[in-house]
């Protein structure tokens, strides 16, 4: 299993910028600035995680965007088998709470089966928040980002094929940036 660094938000972000409909993304709360630049206000939690069994290696990735919603994506290996799969909860962090499910059909043929992962858990702002500023391209725009983001405690388990994991998480934060989006 790969180790993951904080890019993990990003990556998990851009995953949900593309899930999103394009009605959802026009829909969201904004303001135009000069040169056609988006400017949004965004916060949410970020929890990149993993797990093992005996056999398996399970990955879970949950985030969440005040301003584009939430994203959860479950990847679990084993010997000769992979499963995955991902879903835009309505609700995913709720005051101290993370619960999610969603089905992670196999992946390879369509003669797997398909399983289901339920994730439950706690979560809690710790430490300080730090300030950040990031700046990476879109396809469309050159995006400019930056606010605070400060850790997260958490208590989370995945259940999925007939095995309970406590996961561990290598990024486990919560974020409040400015964005603007500039179109190239």
């Amino acid at each position: 299993m790969k180790k993951r660094g904080t890019y993990a938000a990003l990556t998990i972000g851009a995953a949900v910028m593309a899930a999103c409909p394009p009605a959802m993304a026009a829909q969201a709360p904004s303001v135009e600035g000069e040169n056609g630049a988006v400017v949004t206000y965004e916060a949410g939690h970020v929890l990149s995680c993993t797990g093992q069994t005996d056999e398996k290696s399970i990955m879970v990735d949950l985030y969440d965007n005040s301003v584009y919603g939430a994203f959860v994506q479950v990847h679990v290996e084993a010997p000769g088998q992979e499963w995955g799969g991902g879903a835009t909860p309505t609700q995913l962090f709720d005051e101290g709470m993370i619960s999610a499910e969603l089905p992670v059909p196999h992946l390879g043929d369509d003669d797997g089966v398909t399983a289901t992962a339920t994730i439950q858990g706690t979560y809690a702002l710790t430490g300080d928040p730090e300030r950040t500023h990031n700046v990476y391209k879109e396809p469309t725009w050159v995006v400019v980002s930056h606010g605070t983001r400060q850790p997260l405690s958490y208590a989370l388990t995945v259940s999925v094929l007939d095995e309970t994991v406590l996961l561990s998480c290598q990024s486990a934060f919560a974020y409040d940036n400015q964005t603007i989006r500039t179109p190239m």
